[in-house]
């Protein structure tokens, strides 16, 4: 498989802490910032589906994202669910490239 990459943002944009939330190739995917450095992983809960986020942008001060319909917790570092025995979220690898941030998908 080949990877892509989509341009999301521009990286001076971002502050410790900062998240923003896309839909790409039919999934929604948080782009966080967090001790300077990006991470992006999606944010549906793996217990029923449910959205992990629902700001499309804001802070996250907590190291971890709680599902709002019945508590799963995933780490967002890791994307490893900390309450139940389940796969971790997805996370995409991110490049910065002159100051913009992409996100990279298989295809093929």
């Amino acid at each position: 498989m080949q990877m892509h990459y989509i341009k999301l943002a521009k990286a001076a944009q971002y502050r410790s802490g900062d998240y923003t939330v896309h839909s790409l190739i039919g999934k929604k995917i948080a782009l966080f910032y967090r001790d300077g450095s990006f991470k992006a992983m999606e944010i549906t809960c793996k217990h029923q589906g449910a959205l992990l986020l629902t700001d499309l942008r804001g802070r996250l001060e907590a190291e971890r994202l709680t599902c709002p319909r019945h508590g799963w917790q995933y780490d967002i570092s890791s994307g490893e669910c900390l309450t139940n025995d389940t796969a971790p979220l997805k996370q995409f690898p991110v490049e910065i490239r002159d100051g913009e941030v992409f996100i990279g998908f298989e295809m093929g």
